[in-house]
């Protein structure tokens, strides 16, 4: 793919082919299984890609596109049964996405917003060894990569899942924070 795809935002997201360590990583504009332009909170249980699959297709998408060359609010929650995915606080359904055949995919038709993955996360990585945490770009088997193209004016990360109305007030305080400058 282009690397004008695939911008991580922040996450625990190791794309080494020698040692991967995909644990979870929110990105914007993931092609290969339905995240083309959208927020995409990605969870990995293996480190690795899907199992017989090039990439991990196992991402929440939103169902509506980022407008780009604008300030927008990107976040999703995982609370251990299925990741969603939220643009300016909303999360929107996406609930029928048909992914590509071989071999990218097998055609398989599933929900991409939410995204149901009850396998749970990668939490320590192969070798019960963690990742780094990093913003802005991923580490791939040729190293740096999947940079985020763009403006980063802030990143949390909470050790729950928050609910919708936690996520839009978050939302809506930044707003009000941007107008008031």
């Amino acid at each position: 793919m282009p690397s004008s795809y695939c911008h991580f935002i922040a996450g625990i997201w190791v794309e080494n082919d020698n040692a991967p360590k995909r644990q979870y990583g929110l990105f914007v504009d993931l092609p290969a299984y339905g995240g083309a332009d959208r927020v995409c909170g990605h969870i990995s249980r293996s480190g690795g890609p899907s199992p017989g699959l090039p990439f991990s297709r196992d991402y929440s998408a939103s169902h509506r596109s980022v407008p780009f060359h604008e300030w927008h609010l990107v976040g999703f929650t995982y609370d251990g049964e299925r990741a969603i995915s939220y643009l300016d606080g909303t999360s929107d359904f996406f609930p029928e996405y048909t992914e590509p055949g071989p071999p990218l995919g097998i055609g398989l038709t599933y929900s991409k917003n939410p995204y149901r993955t009850p396998s749970g996360q990668d939490d320590a990585g192969l070798n019960n060894t963690p990742a780094e945490f990093t913003v802005g770009f991923v580490e791939l088997t040729s190293g740096p990569g999947n940079h985020f193209a763009g403006s980063i004016g802030g990143v949390a990360v909470f050790d729950r899942a928050l609910t919708d109305n936690q996520i839009l007030g978050l939302a809506q305080a930044t707003i009000s924070l941007g107008a008031s400058r």
